[in-house]
């Protein structure tokens, strides 16, 4: 294998942010006309795909955010505020390193935090 040729996960990690990307962009949208459940479900699909992407991690909670007291989420919402707030201190890269090290992490995050679908 050429050391420049991305290993499987590199390339799975890489189609999970392309789809996540695009699902955005829907969501996006679907929020500018006032969609918010619709687009709401999008951000939730995309937050799924990027849980080890910080960066991505990120920006999905700063839209979900966005639309998570619109939808009569707000417990949800004020886990968005905690989470942004201590993005400064390295809270996503955190949650990623778990979520790379412990595949099921993912599934235990989010049951402690109160989400209705675990993966």
């Amino acid at each position: 294998m050429a050391a420049s040729a991305l290993t499987q996960q590199e390339a799975f990690d890489n189609e999970r942010r392309d789809q996540a990307l695009a699902l955005l962009a829907q969501g996006r949208v679907l929020k500018e006309n006032k969609d918010y459940h619709a687009a709401h479900a999008l951000f939730v699909q995309a937050h799924d795909l990027v849980v080890r992407c910080p960066a991505l991690h990120k920006i999905v909670h700063q839209h979900l955010l966005s639309v998570h007291w619109r939808v009569n989420k707000k417990k949800k919402f004020f886990i968005d505020c905690f989470l942004l707030a201590f993005a400064f201190a390295g809270i996503f890269e955190l949650i990623a390193k778990l979520a790379r090290d412990d595949s099921s992490f993912a599934a235990k995050f989010c049951l402690r935090i109160g989400s209705e679908r675990v993966k």
